[in-house]
């Protein structure tokens, strides 16, 4: 009988320990809703947005280190968190591809351009020459490989190699500004270390044109004015979102490997 009693209240106090607890879920999950500083992860299918597959541009039987395509995850994803998307998620899928989940975001185009961009800026020397922009040029860093653009637009072999003065990894900071007419323009600060080379080729070649180039492709092609030692603007008639990819792109860093759009997938709400 004594045996009988003790089963008992063993029992009443399991049912009493799982109450508790499923009361305090319950409460939990109440507190979780109603709080606003608490938000729920959605994910694509409630929240809509953009999935983007990229894959590397290189050929299928060249070997991708892990390391790069891990820096390579990094960048994108300080790419996005600085355009303001919340929740994005940037993973790597097998060893070349990378795939990026962007909730909120309807403009896919603008998402893959920020995404695949490989982003690598340079200010070359074209002398007394001023090149229109989108032109495709070949440049001393790296001048053997084919960029993007040239493999679109072949460059005549007799085309000239233009001297590389600094690259985007020069700079120490980038950001959006206007200016007195409103246009939108990339203001940025050259790194302490790379200040006294832009000072001595813009004080030995001032009234020539330093051409600033984006992927191989021209974005301005400005005179120089006056010597140019820690500061600039680069200016190329962008728009808004034009302005604020560049200079994101720029803070922080080109792609060590290049990517090329696989697929796209917009995800309704």
């Amino acid at each position: 009988m004594r045996l009988d009693e003790d089963a008992l209240i063993r029992q009443q106090r399991n049912d009493i320990f799982w109450l508790i607890l499923i009361l305090t879920l319950i409460g939990f999950g109440i507190w979780i809703a109603l709080n606003d500083s608490y938000p729920l992860k959605q994910g694509l299918d409630l929240q809509g947005g953009v999935q983007v597959l990229m894959e590397a541009d290189v050929p299928a039987d060249q070997e991708i280190a892990p390391e790069d395509m891990d820096t390579v995850r990094q960048i994108i994803n300080q790419r996005i968190n600085g355009l303001g998307v919340a929740e994005a998620q940037v993973q790597i899928e097998g060893d070349r591809r990378i795939l990026v989940e962007l909730p909120g975001v309807s403009d896919t185009q603008t998402a893959v351009n920020l995404i695949s961009d490989t982003a690598l800026l340079e200010f070359i020397a074209t002398g007394t020459q001023s090149l229109l922009p989108g032109t495709c040029v070949r440049t001393t860093e790296n001048p053997d490989k084919p960029s993007r653009c040239e493999l679109l637009r072949p460059i005549s072999p007799n085309a000239p190699i233009y001297e590389t003065v600094m690259m985007g990894s020069d700079l120490a900071s980038s950001e959006v500004h206007s200016d007195i007419l409103g246009q939108y323009q990339v203001a940025f600060e050259v790194k302490p270390e790379a200040a006294p080379t832009l000072e001595a080729f813009t004080s030995q070649h001032t009234g020539e044109f330093m051409t600033i180039v984006l992927d191989k492709q021209v974005i301005s092609s400005p005179q120089i004015q006056a010597i140019i030692s820690d500061a600039g603007v680069i200016n190329g008639q962008f728009t808004l979102e034009e302005a604020r990819t560049l200079a994101l792109q720029l803070r922080y860093g080109s792609l060590p490997v290049p990517l090329v759009l696989a697929s796209t997938r917009q995800v309704g709400a």
